[in-house]
């Protein structure tokens, strides 16, 4: 009896979860760059529609791997360059404000939010003072 119960118990939960889970589209995706990409693919949005152009974002830290007390860079470039709109470098602090990783995230902090360049890049240094993860990621805005 307490088997059955546990087994219908279990299933139960797993659906749940299952079924509660949905996807954020303001992380970061490699394959579409960011939200407004995701919008311009799921509504079929383009330059051949007369709509907007697609653009991506990359990120990239120099030199990698990033060492102990020494000077990083956050790079952060936009392809298809857009004529208006925000980038923003934005890095994942804890609940104290430290700098932790993405997945340990409690908030995330802009350290650059600036109009979007022509050259379509913008960076931020940093110098790490302990060994482990740091969790930053990139956002274009319209």
């Amino acid at each position: 009896m307490k088997i059955r119960s546990l087994v219908s118990l279990t299933l139960v939960l797993a659906i749940g979860i299952f079924s509660s889970c949905t996807k954020d589209i303001d992380e970061v995706n490699p394959n579409l760059g960011n939200s407004a990409s995701a919008d311009a693919k799921k509504n079929n949005i383009g330059p051949a529609s007369g709509g907007p152009t697609q653009s991506t974002l990359t990120l990239t830290f120099n030199p990698s791997p990033v060492y102990i007390n020494e000077m990083a860079a956050v790079n952060v470039s936009i392809s298809g360059i857009p004529d208006e709109g925000e980038m923003q470098i934005l890095k994942a602090v804890d609940e104290l404000g430290n700098h932790t990783t993405a997945a340990l995230a409690t908030d995330w902090v802009a350290v650059v939010k600036q109009t979007v360049p022509a050259s379509g890049q913008i960076s931020y240094n940093f110098t790490s003072t302990r060994a482990g993860m740091y969790g930053f990621k990139a956002k274009y805005e319209p």
